[in-house]
């Protein structure tokens, strides 16, 4: 590809990537959650798995890896666990004090944690069992892969 269309068809990619994680909010917000009875509070998991595969099938469309873009594995996992920790920590030592913030300037309104729906109802249960399962199933072949594109 020349250079003169490089940005172009990077604009577009990126494009692709931000309509992907806005229509999967969409689809979540105003179609799945109210369909399966799950609260406004839910996080909208779709819009980073969405755009994180549409990145990886972009990628992969290009030839390219994640490693091109920079990323690379860590040179030393301990460092890397022992950061992750660390930022972990901070975010549980500052989030009450954001958390009191936040509460001053912005109107609060009482709602039942995001799992509150399931409580008495089989469909959403089986649901939830049924995505861990998918989840235990994945995994194994997702690290797999991952391996493959980070040797």
């Amino acid at each position: 590809m020349t250079t003169a269309k490089r940005p172009r068809q990077d604009a577009a990619d990126l494009c692709a990537v931000f309509a992907i994680i806005a229509f999967a909010w969409a689809a979540c917000r105003l179609w799945l959650y109210p369909a399966l009875g799950i609260g406004d509070n839910a996080p909208v998991i779709l819009r980073p798995i969405g755009g994180l595969l549409v990145a990886w099938l972009l990628l992969q469309r290009r030839g390219e890896r994640w490693s091109d873009l920079g990323l690379r594995r860590p040179s030393s996992w301990l460092h890397a666990a022992v950061v992750a920790i660390a930022l972990y920590a901070a975010l549980w030592v500052l989030s009450p004090l954001a958390s009191s913030l936040f509460a001053a300037w912005l109107p609060a309104s009482s709602q039942p944690g995001f799992l509150g729906y399931i409580h008495g109802h089989l469909p959403p249960t089986l649901l939830w069992l049924g995505r861990l399962y998918g989840l235990i199933l994945v995994a194994p072949q997702a690290s797999s892969t991952i391996r493959q594109q980070f040797p």
